[in-house]
């Protein structure tokens, strides 16, 4: 489509670009290739109750780039399971950024010292978020991921960070800010926070003494 015939029916929606020409001829060929993708997947697995966005997620590309074919079938799909599970030759690739920083610190941190941080890990996730769901789904894969590298405990590992997330509950800012609002101390969260800090130091220290035993004395006690 011309740049004139564009502007003189701007209700007309632009032609994507031709393949390889453009910036976003990429973006294009994923769109069209997610759309058939997502038109196959229905029409196979027609009695799945699947949303468009876990339909979407089945779009993967293989080992060589290209994208799945009939002589590449699609992952089998469990449908009992509360999350989309995607098995088979393609499987999920975990997202680069994190499994970079669970690759980093299976190197850089002894499997011997790890467990004494995994519930620090959930404790600066609350300080941040200020939620303990927020700081799982922050730090949750991560926790799974650095465990699996070490031969660790996954379980153990992330019921340890879930754990030091109530320590950060008390030094999370949001927390002491709304707390300070509702009992009339505006102003003073500085020193709220001083006092709590008091029990959150000595919390967590628990805590990572309680999980490098339950790892390494009484790992039969862990699920």
């Amino acid at each position: 489509m011309s740049t004139t015939a564009a502007q003189a029916d701007p209700a007309r929606p632009a032609a994507l670009p031709a393949e390889g020409t453009g910036p976003g001829s990429l973006a294009a060929d994923l769109r069209v290739a997610i759309g058939r993708s997502a038109r196959r997947i229905r029409a196979e697995k027609s009695d799945l109750d699947l949303s468009d966005t876990q339909i979407s997620v089945l779009f993967l590309l293989d080992r060589d780039g290209e994208v799945l074919t009939q002589t590449n079938p699609l992952p089998t799909i469990d449908p009992d399971l509360s999350k989309l599970a995607l098995f088979g030759e393609v499987g999920v690739k975990q997202l680069s950024m994190v499994a970079t920083m669970a690759n980093g610190l299976v190197s850089m941190v002894s499997a011997q010292v790890y467990p004494l941080l995994a519930p620090l890990f959930g404790t600066v996730g609350v300080f941040l978020t200020g939620s303990n769901t927020s700081a799982n789904a922050l730090f949750g894969n991560l926790q799974k991921l650095t465990a699996q590298g070490m031969g660790l405990s996954d379980i153990l590992m992330a019921s340890a960070g879930s754990a030091g997330a109530s320590a950060g509950k008390m030094i999370s800012p949001q927390s002491i800010v709304i707390a300070a609002t509702a009992v009339g101390l505006l102003g003073h969260e500085g020193r709220i926070m001083r006092q709590t800090i008091k029990y959150t130091v000595p919390y967590v220290i628990l805590l990572a003494a309680m999980t490098w035993l339950y790892a390494f004395v009484v790992p039969q006690w862990v699920p």
